[in-house]
């Protein structure tokens, strides 16, 4: 075996096959999977490595030529001594301490690195200033007792995934809510966790690399009710195997074991009733910025920080929630909505019972009218509803109302418009409940007064 200041073939060959995967000629770092490279820029990042990796080393011609011959040009069955084709799996296997996953002689990437913290050996289990922090954020015992459990069942059941979230709502700033996530995160593992400002790329069309962390912190939570971005987030949390796409591939089947942690300073209106995907807790108190106790909550915030700061200190909380013995009512895979009552999911669930049907209803009540403009209705539930334009055909056929497409109004094409169910559109007229024969135009003209429009906004 060639040897030269004790820098074997073997060793450099493992360490150099371990940084890369290949698939149609082109090579790609396991930590960049992005971006492809030339054999050459492959070549020239594996010696600065390993110049790096074993700077006692001398790395002769000779040795890097045998080198670069074993791991990319030669054929053999030793896979810790060449480049491995890559099958364009990445996924995260919590637990799997490798980066490649064999499977069928090619292999996937994982992107789970076990936090550094847990290899250290401890014997405590302590919570440190966490108990404190959650008994000033959370309004009750029970509310501070389930957000710790599902905490601790994520952990401890760390390759699964629970199919809710907690939602961490206050509309005050300086609550915690940020520092309660970055522990959460530090918990996970900061590698292991994707932070986001808002849903838009997790609901997006290239959401590969979030449903590739384990742990997915979206703050400034907002969404319109009914959304399309709201129906993603709902499989998002509670789907398996999803389907995705990443840029310059086509869509795949995966497995996603993500778990989700929402904030916002706004109550989450858009959510619907019965919702059990979230489960919301109002973190609002006394010690928020500008709050009588901000100073006391302060200082506690920064005790949480240094605290957790150190390695050793995050090694024992995690070992405390590793023993943490899980109340009877909680089921990760189903949120009990009548156990876990609060104030605040009960305000959500009256202030979802007016859906957006029923606004829509309503201000269609307001003009009494029986035929109605697209153009119009797409108004009334983007300018005064909050809705977005896509909605409309689904919230019109909830409310039982049908459309046509035809001419009126002495146009020479065919416009869009929805009637009730009572009625009948023939050769530009209305008949039936009420109507002989009027004309459209006549009747849309005389329903569409400014008064009338400013009572549908009122």
């Amino acid at each position: 075996m060639p040897t030269h200041n004790n820098t074997t073939l073997d060793t450099i060959c493992n360490l150099a096959s371990s940084w890369f995967v290949r698939q149609d000629n082109k090579f790609y770092a396991i930590d960049r999977p992005t971006v492809k490279l030339s054999r050459n820029d492959v070549e020239q990042i594996i010696l600065h490595r390993l110049s790096d990796a074993l700077p006692e080393g001398e790395l002769t011609n000779d040795l890097i030529k045998l080198m670069f011959r074993r791991i990319i040009v030669e054929r053999h069955t030793n896979r810790e001594q060449s480049i491995p084709v890559w099958n364009g799996a990445i996924s995260c296997s919590p637990g799997f301490n490798e980066r490649f996953i064999w499977q069928n002689g090619s292999v996937g990437l994982n992107t789970w690195f076990e936090p550094d913290y847990r290899i250290l050996r401890v014997n405590s289990q302590d919570y440190g200033p966490l108990l404190e922090l959650v008994a000033a954020m959370f309004a009750t015992d029970v509310e501070a007792d389930l957000f710790l459990d599902w905490l601790a069942w994520c952990l401890q059941n760390e390759s699964d995934k629970p199919f809710w979230a907690p939602f961490l709502f206050s509309s005050a700033k300086g609550t915690g809510k940020s520092t309660l996530c970055r522990i959460v995160a530090q918990l996970f593992g900061l590698e292991n966790t994707a932070t986001q400002n808002n849903v838009d790329q997790l609901t997006g069309r290239f959401s590969s690399t979030s449903l590739q962390s384990k742990l997915v912190v979206c703050e400034e939570t907002h969404l319109r009710p009914g959304s399309s971005q709201g129906n993603t987030l709902k499989m998002n949390i509670t789907e398996e195997y999803m389907m995705v796409e990443r840029k310059g591939r086509e869509a795949e089947r995966i497995r996603q074991c993500c778990c989700f942690l929402f904030t916002s300073n706004h109550l989450p209106t858009w959510m619907e009733k019965g919702e059990r995907r979230y489960h919301v807790f109002d973190v609002g108190h006394d010690g928020c910025a500008g709050g009588v106790n901000a100073q006391g909550f302060g200082e506690l915030v920064g005790r949480c920080r240094e605290h957790y700061s150190h390695e050793i200190n995050l090694a024992s909380l995690y070992a405390a929630l590793m023993a943490r013995t899980l109340s009877d009512h909680f089921n990760a895979k189903a949120l009990d909505l009548t156990h876990y009552k609060t104030p605040t999911m009960e305000r959500l669930s009256e202030l979802s019972d007016h859906t957006l049907v029923d606004q829509l209803r309503e201000a269609l009540d307001r003009l009494g009218v029986a035929v109605v403009p697209q153009e119009q209705v797409v108004a009334i539930i983007r300018d005064n509803l909050g809705g977005t334009t896509n909605q409309t055909k689904y919230l019109m056929d909830d409310l039982g109302w049908n459309m046509r497409k035809l001419k009126w109004g002495g146009v020479d094409y065919a416009r869009a418009v929805w009637h009730k169910d009572d009625v009948k559109l023939d050769a530009g007229k209305i008949y039936g409940a009420g109507f002989d024969g009027e004309p459209i135009g006549e009747y849309l003209n005389s329903v569409t007064s400014p008064e009338e429009k400013e009572l549908v906004g009122a």
